[in-house]
């Protein structure tokens, strides 16, 4: 008797395991959905879709500061990946010299881009709330590029740096 109870409490610590790892995987799966869906707001896609809304809404202003914005950081993220190359997390194969540049992962163009835009929108309405929620979701994008293995944190705090830096030249002279 004492027998058949250990053999059902194992059988009982087994079904917990095997319900806690489905679990688990089901979190996983929406988290990794969740942070795949934020990663696209420091996305090029998105970045021109905000450029183009301003170009229609007759803004120039904000369309020139984020057209100007992208070639900034473009220029300064592909000089520093010319001269040094940073391996991401997930290895990425490349052969040719531009498939090495997107293969670099410092610094964090998704999150420069991200900042860019948080700035540039909080700067056109000139709304608090605005300005806080572009922000959370430029800070949202940083974490989303080390949670899916595209860069460390040293990239995207060096990304989150660049975009504020760009976003200071923009409002500052444009």
């Amino acid at each position: 008797m004492f027998i058949r109870v250990n053999i059902l409490e194992a059988g009982k610590e087994k079904v917990f395991i095997e319900r806690y790892v489905k679990e688990r995987m089901l979190i996983k799966k929406y988290t990794d959905t969740f942070f795949r869906d934020v990663t696209a707001f420091g996305g090029l896609f998105f970045y021109a879709l905000v450029a183009l809304v301003f170009l229609v809404l007759g803004d120039f202003a904000q369309s020139y500061r984020l057209i100007a914005g992208v070639v900034l950081i473009y220029v300064v993220a592909i000089s520093i990946r010319t001269f040094y190359f940073k391996y991401r997390p997930s290895l990425q194969k490349f052969d040719t010299f531009w498939q090495r540049l997107d293969a670099s992962s410092f610094p964090s163009v998704h999150a420069a881009r991200a900042v860019v835009v948080a700035v540039v929108l909080g700067d056109a309405t000139g709304n608090l709330t605005i300005r806080v929620a572009f922000g959370v979701l430029a800070v949202l994008v940083a974490v989303s590029r080390v949670y899916l293995r595209e860069h460390d944190i040293i990239d995207v705090i060096c990304g989150l740096a660049l975009g504020a830096l760009v976003a200071f030249v923009l409002v500052t002279f444009l």
